[in-house]
């Protein structure tokens, strides 16, 4: 948008992928910078780079998240509330 080196929020993003057989998470920032996270042991959780203290796991698709302004959490689970 602004040129090259330019980057915002809205660039932020996490992209699966896989390297000689090992599955990782690439961030990318929103200052423009890639982190990328190893998997763990197949649990959805991810170790971030070495020097880095940083959480990061996949979230199950029958959750959901609401703003806090919007209305209280609520836990979906298959088949209804």
């Amino acid at each position: 948008m602004f040129g090259a080196g330019w980057s915002s929020s809205w660039d932020m993003k996490i992209v699966r992928e896989e390297r000689a057989g090992r599955a990782f998470a690439l961030w990318t920032r929103p200052d423009g910078r890639k982190v990328r996270f190893a998997a763990r042991d197949g649990s959805g959780v991810f170790q971030p780079p070495p020097g880095m203290q940083a959480t990061l796991s996949l979230v199950p698709r029958c959750a959901t998240r609401r703003p806090a302004w919007l209305a209280p959490p609520v836990a979906l689970r298959r088949g209804g509330i």
